[in-house]
């Protein structure tokens, strides 16, 4: 299901975010998906699910050898790394998120379990090539946008909040920037130990379907909730 920009949503549905018209005019395809989910009582760094866990272990015997080397030129991880080019990142020096997991999981001999919140997010990494990013639901205002900071505006809502140069992008609430694009979000608006809500996001790019993305939050969401 689609949901209009700012519009009113049932937990677990896929919202579209504004994207300003700057943006909108020099990347089109651009697009912000995001999707709140109450945790029922988990804890966002607790230990992950059984069947979390082996989804884990599974995708460890996936990614290696060829597969691993040859990550870059897959259809999903290749238009990611075409946008970098496009806004000025260079992959070489600044890893897509899904090259960065690869590098280490060949390093570490294996995808490790980290806790709920970060496993979940691994998977859905893993399995569709979507970098998803959650942000503390409770420190949001409004809807999730998509806009150009503007010159020494803060990231985050922090007094001590680093000053953004301006011009770059940003996901962004009611009130402030909150995290640089393909960037952990501020201090302020992470996800907490005590958080009972998180607010899920990924970028949809130019050659990256719409299902996929919603197959990346998907997958993320059943993670966060599964039982056991």
């Amino acid at each position: 299901m689609r949901w209009a920009p700012g519009s009113r949503a049932l937990p677990g549905a896929v919202q579209i975010g504004v994207c300003a018209e700057e943006l909108r005019e020099e990347l089109p395809q651009l697009c912000l998906h995001f999707m709140h989910v109450h945790l029922g009582g988990k804890r966002p760094f607790g230990p992950a699910g059984r069947s979390l866990t082996e989804r884990l272990l599974l995708l460890s015997d996936r990614f290696l050898g060829a597969r691993a080397v040859g990550i870059r030129a897959e259809p999903v991880p290749s238009a990611y790394r075409a946008f970098y080019h496009q806004v000025g990142l260079d992959p070489e020096l600044v890893p897509t998120p899904l090259e960065l997991a690869v590098r280490e999981r060949l390093l570490a001999g294996r995808f490790a379990s980290e806790g709920l919140l970060s496993d979940a997010l691994l998977v859905a990494l893993l399995e569709t090539g979507v970098p998803i990013f959650a942000l503390d639901r409770d420190t949001l205002f409004g809807s999730l946008r998509l806009r150009l900071a503007r010159a020494s505006e803060p990231l985050g809502s922090e007094a001590e909040a680093s000053p953004l140069s301006g011009g770059e992008i940003v996901v962004a609430d009611g009130r402030f920037a909150l995290a640089l694009i393909f960037s952990a979000p501020a201090p302020a608006h992470r996800v907490k130990p005590k958080s009972s809500s998180v607010t899920l996001y990924a970028l949809q790019v130019h050659g990256v379907p719409c299902p996929t993305v919603e197959e990346a939050m998907s997958i993320c969401r059943s993670g966060l909730l599964e039982r056991g």
